[in-house]
């Protein structure tokens, strides 16, 4: 008989079923000081806020409340109103987002001159209408009062506010009297008319030079390719070619490259139904558990320090020879490597290997595995190469030897910040204070930017004008949607005046594109110009390369490799990016901060994870502080257990740690300082107890970056210990609003083989189902459903007479006649990259309530992504976490047509709309929070405190994030700027949850009537389904039969979580198939 797998959330789950079950139904985590209450309530000394817990909010809410009185509030027209503006109406601007090397073509959200929200661009042939988290949560920086406000000079060693004419005066004085060579130091720029613009003002230079160093480096790739093909270049990866994937340490769905690309092609090969029942199949090796790792069909543990011996393992079993001598490894990596050499050559031509080292010599090794397997020119092309990345890293170490050596006479810096994410700042530090003249053109105040003599701060990109260039001769364009909010200017703006052109940007980039884009065959160039503004994008042919053969073989790179300095140890540190802060640019971000990792759903911090049985060694537990050394240096970190991670490696995130990212704080008299930007700058000073930055989130770990001598290497050989301090609390949300999957199944997986065999098979293991009936009673049902059998009659026999029957259904009309909205989401492709939950953010004015609120259960977010493990029910908890498989399930409001919320409000606050939608009146509500324990999903959420810093109840608890200070005060008004005007802010007290965004449902049904149609499909798109990079979630009109959404819940795979206790959820789910074998999914 085979056993059910078990399905668990966290390690409080696995080891303490009995314990878990008791804490979860437990209202608040911590404990209340009961024992501060007595006879005499007048009298006791708990807190305010427990006295709340108490007694119930609403009643004392509503006392204090009827004493308030909302300060009154006047709309001021437009004296002259703009042209382009219609007040309460919506523009979109087609634009680029390129952030050191990040890229995607968006589509930007104006309301009343304000961007709001973006979109992908569909007609993008790179990202095709997919967004990130990050690229969701850029709207946000727009408005972070971080940002400096205008140009400044440093005098005396003090910063001091100036204007343009004077600094411009000043820098091009000094810049004719350097001594020494001129350098412009940034990171990788996708603009063509940018790079021009560097080249022209270095060519009026004696001796200059451009740098390019990425915070986090791909040289390793870009160099391999120069050594193997003679182009300097990252090539064109095309997955959605690839019927095999196989990925050494490469992130590629979350933070490698391009992900929004390569999770979108990805994603095509991963989908399927009666008309597609091919899939691809995917191996990853790995040491820390990614979030590519998660989506694998067969991953296999690997130590950073064992990829060469790896890779050249795998070269020799593709190759049937042994051309390079390989060193002993693990046996479960043999196996491992056997079973994907020869899915590799049963699928050579059409494959894909792909690592993310930056070790030159590996990447060497991966490219003559892909030439042996004839994968260029199919699933890796010079066609078009990419330009993501453009960092060289010995570039950057000379730079900082001639620094340091005196060489360098003036540095213009621009988006990138090595005083921060320099392998060692201390040097760099040292000698960037050698340089004679040191310009800053960062949008803020950072760690390098502090160190220069003068700060000219770049626009945010929706102020700017400017272009990209992804991929060789594909192009698009960014065009500013707002005025800018503050005396900044484009950095290649500032650049041309230091040249001494008066030419401003935007004419520049029309010029350019005018003498090197647009073509006769294109009509008038003013045509074009504004045919490419309105598209966003525009492509053009391009100057490929033929791979025909390949410079060297395997021993030349073994050779190549045995130089470098060793890296690795008994114990590996792997330095990974994660898919919100990123490189540490988006540091001062609130969106991404609380965005829980799709892994280890830990919010604002960065934590040392470390597998149970390395943890149990070393006698650690949660949240203990260790210390881990390599050499001199040394960081402290929490620890976090997670579940598939490899023994002897410890994962750590890079990007936290920043101390120069946001606004400043006086820590002994705990009142928020208001300060001009300089004088913000000259209190910054080490000696200086009284001032620190709030965004020091997490520990730098970029000091533990290594350089072997001719790349950054992001694994080190380290030795770790307790560091003997209390716990470090992390706000973690992997437990919350927890749903048992155990008692009823939550999520569902099929093999590949045996979903080919029977469409149905994922229905087999969950076949009896109690099933309420029309007299009150139970029934099991489905119990004689085998695999096969034709009595199966899709959804109709199975599921809408017997599980979705309903009691009104009166000779099969239905009791919606107009819409009944619904959604389903394919968990075959959802990948847990969270853009849906950023999304949804924006759209819908969710609030970021801190690390502490998140630590109580109070976070927000209106769609959270469960994150499942899957083991072997009757394995031991020692080996249940070794190597689990993962399904990531987005849950929010099923929207259910049975919703149990609804008949328990006192006050009918929620309650079920004509179209299928589970609504709330938010001034009808009186917080009870009856809804949110009846839930069975548990997607409700309950405003505690005055978050988004309404007028009423503003004297609140303290909140920590990055708005507040611990008095609570208000979010500021230019933050307020980014609120959708169509979304009620919600007030204390007050449930909130998934609306089905029914103000985009509104909206487009005003388009139709507007246009004298009916409503069609894809009129009606949601926040979350806009922003999915991999089209996981489809909505639509169900009672339109031939509406996607209705196809999809029509598909043999779907299903509805608890669907027997008789909701009638309106949200579908599509099961998940892994490529695997039947036998090997119950192993």
């Amino acid at each position: 008989m085979n056993k059910k797998p078990k399905i668990w959330k966290g390690y409080e789950e696995l080891n303490s079923p009995s314990e878990f079950e008791e804490n979860k139904h437990n209202e608040f985590p911590e404990k209340l000081p009961l024992k501060q209450l007595s006879d005499d309530v007048e009298t006791f000394k708990a807190p305010r806020r427990d006295f709340l817990k108490f007694m119930g909010f609403s009643l004392t809410a509503a006392t204090v409340a009827a004493g308030c009185e909302m300060p009154v509030r006047k709309a001021i027209p437009y004296l002259n109103k703009p042209e382009e503006v219609t007040p309460g109406m919506s523009t979109w601007y087609a634009s680029t987002y390129a952030e050191g090397g990040d890229y995607c073509s968006v589509l930007v959200k104006s309301r009343d001159g304000r961007p709001i929200k973006i979109e992908g661009n569909p007609q993008s042939s790179v990202t095709k209408g997919g967004t990130s988290a990050r690229v969701q949560a850029s709207v946000l920086d727009l408005y972070d009062n971080s940002r400096l406000t205008g140009p400044m000079s440093k005098i005396d060693n003090k910063w001091k506010e100036g204007d343009w004419n004077t600094i411009d005066k000043e820098i091009r004085s000094k810049l004719s009297m350097v001594n020494g060579k001129v350098v412009v130091l940034s990171g990788s720029i996708l603009s063509p008319s940018s790079k021009e613009v560097i080249q022209s003002f270095l060519s009026k230079q004696e001796s200059s030079e451009h740098v390019v160093c990425d915070a986090i480096s791909s040289s390793g790739i870009l160099d391999a390719n120069e050594l193997c093909f003679g182009i300097r270049s990252l090539p064109d990866y095309q997955f959605k070619n690839a019927d095999c994937v196989v990925s050494f340490g490469a992130d590629f769905l979350g933070s490698w490259l391009s992900p929004v690309e390569y999770a979108k092609d990805y994603s095509f090969r991963r989908k399927i139904n009666d008309k597609n029942m091919y899939m691809s199949k995917h191996f990853q090796f790995e040491g820390n558990m990614s979030m590519t790792g998660t989506n694998a069909d067969y991953r296999f543990l690997m130590k950073p320090s064992e990829e060469k011996e790896a890779l050249q393992h795998l070269y020799n079993l593709i190759t049937e020879t042994q051309a390079i001598t390989v060193k002993t490894l693990p046996k479960p990596l043999k196996s491992g490597l056997r079973k994907t050499a020869k899915e590799l050559k049963s699928s050579s031509g059409s494959s894909l290997v792909v690592s993310g080292s930056n070790n030159r010599y590996i990447q060497a090794l991966v490219n003559l595995i892909n030439y042996e397997l004839d994968n260029y020119g199919s699933t890796i092309s010079f066609e078009r190469p990419s330009n993501y990345r453009q960092g060289n890293d010995a570039a950057m170490v000379k730079l900082v030897e001639e620094m340091a050596d005196g060489k360098i006479g003036a540095v213009v810096l621009w988006d990138t910040n090595p005083a921060y994410n320099y392998f060692n700042t201390d040097i760099f530090k040292k000698a960037y204070q050698n340089v004679g003249l040191k310009i800053s053109m960062n949008p803020k105040l950072d760690e390098t930017a502090m160190l220069s003599d003068y700060a000219c701060p770049d626009h945010h990109f929706l102020e700017s004008w400017n272009d990209a260039e992804p991929k060789s001769g594909i192009y698009s364009l960014t065009q500013p949607v707002i005025a800018p909010l503050f005396k900044t200017r484009s950095g290649s703006e500032s650049i041309l005046r230091w040249t001494g052109s008066e030419q401003t940007y935007y004419d520049y980039v029309k010029g350019y594109w005018e003498k090197n884009i647009h073509r006769i065959s294109d009509g008038s160039f003013t045509a074009f110009w504004d045919k490419c503004l309105h598209d966003g994008v525009c492509e053009r042919e391009s100057k490929g390369i033929d791979v025909n053969e390949i410079k060297l073989n395997a021993g030349q790179v073994n050779i190549g490799y045995l130089k470098l300095k060793n890296i690795g140890g008994e114990t590996d540190l792997h330095l990974y990016e994660n898919v919100s802060v990123g490189n540490g640019n988006r540091a001062n971000n609130p969106w991404l901060q609380e965005l829980p990792d799709p892994v280890t759903k830990v919010t604002w911090d960065n934590y040392a994870m470390l597998s149970r049985k390395k943890a149990k060694s070393l006698g650690l537990s949660q949240e203990d502080v260790v210390r881990i050394k390599l050499g001199d240096t040394s960081i402290e970190l929490p620890v976090l257990i997670q579940p598939g991670q490899k023994e002897d490696v410890i994962g750590v995130a890079l990007g936290y740690g920043r101390k120069m990212a946001g606004r400043i704080f006086d820590k002994k008299q705990n009142e928020k300082v208001r300060l001009s930007h300089a004088d913000f700058a000259n209190l910054n000073d080490p000696n200086n107890d009284n001032y620190n930055f709030t965004s020091d989130w997490g520990t730098n770990s970029y000091p533990m970056v290594q350089w072997n001598g001719e790349n950054f290497i992001y694994y080190s050989g380290v030795s770790i210990e307790s560091a003997g301090k209390e716990p470090y609390l992390l706000a973690q949300t992997q437990t919350h609003h927890h749903i048992n999957p155990v008692v009823r199944p939550i999520v569902r997986e099929v093999s590949y083989d045996a979903y080919r065999e029977d469409p149905y098979e994922g229905y087999a293991k969950y076949k009896e189902v109690e099933v309420h009936k029309k007299d009150g009673t139970t029934e099991v049902q489905r119990k004689l459903i085998k695999s096969g059998e034709k009595e199966y009659n899709r959804i109709k026999d199975t599921r809408h007479d017997n599980l979705y029957y309903d009691p009104e259904n009166k000779g099969g009309k239905t009791i919606f006649p107009g819409h009944h909205w619904g959604m389903n989401i394919d968990m075959n492709s959802c990948i847990g990259c969270n853009a849906c939950i950023v999304s949804c953010n924006a759209e819908n004015n969710i609030p970021v309530v801190g690390k502490n609120e998140v630590r109580r259960r109070h976070d927000m977010h209106w769609i959270r992504i469960d994150r499942y493990y899957i083991t072997k029910d009757d394995m031991h908890e020692d080996d249940a976490d070794e190597n689990p498989r993962v399904i990531h399930q987005p849950m929010l409001c099923q929207h259910c047509d049975n919703a149990p919320c609804e008949n328990v409000c006192p006050v009918a606050a929620t309650n079920h709309s004509s179209e299928g939608l589970n609504q709330m009146a938010y001034n009808r509500c009186v917080g009870t929070r009856y809804c949110e324990n009846n839930c069975p999903y548990k997607v409700r959420r309950f405003n505690w405190y005055d978050y988004t810093g309404q007028d009423s109840f503003a004297w609140n608890e303290a909140i920590h994030d990055t708005y507040r200070n611990d008095n609570g005060d208000d979010i500021d008004d230019l933050t307020k700027m980014v609120l959708n005007p169509d979304v009620t802010i919600r007030a204390r007290g007050v449930i909130e949850k998934c609306s089905f965004c029914v103000q985009r449902i509104q909206e487009g049904k005003l388009s139709a009537k507007k246009d004298g149609r009916k409503l069609a499909d894809g009129d009606v798109k949601m926040a979350c389904q806009t922003a999915c990079p991999t089209d996981a979630i489809v909505f639509g009109d169900m009672n339109d039969k031939e509406s996607r959404v209705s196809i999809s819940m029509a598909d043999e795979r779907n299903f509805h979580v608890i669907e027997e206790v008789h909701t009638l959820p309106s949200i579908g789910y599509l099961t998940k198939v892994r490529n695997v074998k039947k036998k090997e999914l119950k192993a």
